[in-house]
């Protein structure tokens, strides 16, 4: 069975789905993924699988070590982490602008594509944003 949600089969904890309970789930069954595209009006294709997502991942809430040959060291604060489709994580990185530019756009270009793999930019990053701007994010 797939389950959309966060963990124990919990709603969803994402910023951008607070004040919208009835889009946060959990979504149950195999069809997690559309239950969950129908219900938030969100136009992507189904067949998208789910992971299990930080939905946070700024670089702030990346620790490494020091030196000169930083790794990763954690991962802290995984409020928003639950079981999303697998765009979910890049496109909320690549949304969220936590630096000024032209930083964010490094990156989103250089670093983030060493954690994530990108979605299409038409049928799923700019449908993602709208979906994030209607709900003033």
């Amino acid at each position: 069975m797939r389950v959309k949600g966060s963990h124990l089969k919990q709603p969803l904890n994402d910023i951008i789905l607070r004040g919208y309970p009835e889009n946060s789930g959990p979504f149950e069954g195999p069809d997690a993924v559309e239950k969950f595209h129908t219900t938030c009006g969100i136009e992507i294709d189904n067949k998208k699988e789910i992971v299990f997502t930080h939905a946070d991942l700024l670089s702030s809430n990346i620790m490494l070590t020091p030196g000169p040959l930083p790794r990763v060291a954690a991962i802290i604060d995984w409020e928003q982490a639950g079981w999303y489709p697998e765009y979910w994580e890049y496109c909320k990185v690549k949304r969220m602008n936590q630096f000024p530019e032209p930083l964010h756009t490094e990156w989103v270009e250089n670093y983030v594509p060493m954690m994530l793999k990108p979605a299409d930019e038409y049928t799923i990053y700019w449908t993602f944003v709208a979906y994030a701007l209607a709900r003033a994010f």
